[in-house]
């Protein structure tokens, strides 16, 4: 091997040993490095493993409360108790408008009426049946006053019977004493006398109707002062002159005139005695509301009591009709019963039978944000509704209360509470672990600070909070608000990264 060679070769040989040198180094420093990271890291563990030793536990009380199921995401518009529409039912000119938007009005107020020109001959006419029935209805059914003056003709028309009898068996006594013969004389004038007064009584009351009262009581006194006066002339003629046939004659028709009236008075006052039948009552009243249905086309009458909610009938409005005479449907006035608010909603069939009457049902309205309301279901549909193949059934929900920002046609959102679970151990959902057996526990802590199981019956939960039972819950008692078997027996933090704390 030549020298040359031999030197080339020294030079790859040291070449070699600075690589070899420079590796180890680059080595030395990469372990150098992984075991300041593992120590830093060990150091970090350890500080967060006394911290959390250190760190307070959250914890809650138990106590009792109050849980509920329910049905949500519900939606259902909003409506008036009762909501009617009024349309013209004739046709005419609108002649006034008596209400606006808003007012308040009662059952059977006027609220428009057409102009009397404008309507039909026969509304018109209704109108005066109407009128006459129902004073044929009064005449009928206030029957005291005529019953009375009834009895009270018949009486008088029995005391004329007597003295047209006492008339002419006064014809067969004496005449021939003067002293009688005066005193009939003035007996006669009184009788005259009271006549006139009696007549000019009648006259002053004549003209007022046949059932009031004082001209009845009038006109018997004018009958029978007139009965006095035809009494007391016989008598006084009587013994005043001889007693011929005619004058007998006359005497003995006068009788059977009283007669012929006492009868007809008899018949008037049975015929009313009994007041009127019920037949003659209803015929009547049925006479009376068909015209006043007729005349009711002519006017727009509120049906209930409520509240304006829509005017479009305006004066000199033009009600037309067809050729058969049937009025478009023209819409008048809308009316709207506030007095309670109802909410109409579907529920699935699913959920339909946790549902009941008198459930308390929960309600937000966008329109009024961060208010909530209360209601009661007060209705529910016993058939369902099929839409797309879908069942639902019909729920209505009345409010318990009535709010000025409330308005019928605005959107609610609901959620009823179908089953309530009052005064019951309630815990978060959290704070219920499952230990090694599958059974659910609380950690509830000891009087040094640690923490054990619990063996726990949970019932029904709202997604947050739960219900349990179990023997030894008592008011007070601390648990775990989240609970995690790490910090059971003796606390030992080091249990979140494994056992032997840090392997």
């Amino acid at each position: 091997m030549t020298q040359a060679e031999q030197k080339q070769i020294k030079k790859k040989s040291s070449r070699s040993k600075i690589v070899i040198i420079i590796l180890i180094l680059v080595l030395a420093a990469v372990w150098g490095a992984i075991a300041y990271v593992y120590l830093g890291q060990q150091r970090a563990k350890q500080a967060l493993l006394e911290e959390l030793a250190n760190a307070p536990v959250p914890t809650l009380t138990l106590t009792r409360g109050d849980l509920a199921e329910t049905v949500g995401d519900l939606t259902g518009t909003l409506r008036s108790k009762q909501s009617i529409s009024l349309y013209w039912k004739a046709a005419g000119t609108v002649d006034t408008v008596n209400v606006e938007l808003g007012d308040k009005v009662e059952k059977g107020d006027i609220l428009a009426s057409l102009a009397t020109g404008t309507i039909q001959s026969s509304i018109i006419e209704a109108a005066v049946t109407k009128e006459k029935k129902e004073k044929e209805l009064e005449n009928l059914i206030t029957s005291d006053l005529a019953l009375a003056a009834a009895y009270n003709n018949m009486i008088q028309a029995k005391k004329a019977i007597d003295t047209a009898k006492t008339a002419i068996n006064s014809l067969g006594l004496a005449r021939n004493n003067t002293t009688e013969l005066n005193a009939y004389y003035q007996d006669y004038l009184d009788a005259q006398a009271f006549y006139e007064e009696a007549a000019a009584s009648f006259e002053q009351l004549k003209d007022r109707p046949l059932d009031d009262f004082d001209r009845q009581m009038a006109a018997e006194m004018l009958e029978g002062a007139k009965s006095s006066v035809s009494s007391a002339e016989a008598t006084y003629n009587w013994y005043n002159g001889e007693v011929d046939p005619l004058e007998l004659k006359k005497a003995e028709a006068t009788l059977q005139l009283r007669e012929a009236e006492y009868r007809d008075a008899v018949r008037a006052y049975e015929e009313i005695k009994d007041g009127p039948t019920e037949n003659q009552i209803n015929a009547l009243q049925a006479e009376i509301n068909a015209a006043a249905a007729t005349v009711r086309t002519a006017e727009i009458i509120a049906p209930i009591s409520g509240v304006i909610t829509e005017v479009n009938a305006a004066p000199l409005d033009v009600i037309q009709a067809n050729s058969a005479g049937i009025v478009a449907e023209t819409l008048a006035i809308r009316m709207d019963d506030l007095s309670a608010y109802y909410v109409d909603v579907d529920i699935h069939e699913s959920k339909i039978n946790d549902v009941q009457i008198g459930q308390t049902v929960e309600l937000t309205f966008d329109a009024v944000p961060l208010v909530e309301y209360s209601g009661k279901i007060s209705n529910i549909s016993i058939v369902g509704k099929v839409t797309n193949n879908v069942v639902h059934f019909p729920v209505t929900i009345k409010l318990d209360q009535v709010s000025p920002e409330l308005k019928p046609g605005m959107v609610a959102d609901l959620k009823i509470y179908t089953k309530e679970y009052n005064g019951v151990w309630v815990v978060p959902v959290g704070s219920i672990g499952t230990d090694a057996d599958g059974e659910s526990v609380i950690a509830v802590q000891e009087a040094d600070g640690s923490y054990r199981d619990l063996t726990v019956t949970v019932g029904f939960s709202d997604g947050v909070k739960s219900e349990i039972s179990a023997d030894g819950l008592e008011e007070g008692l601390i648990i775990r608000e989240t609970y995690d078997s790490g910090f059971l027996g003796a606390n030992n933090p080091a249990n979140l990264f494994g056992a032997g704390g840090g392997n």
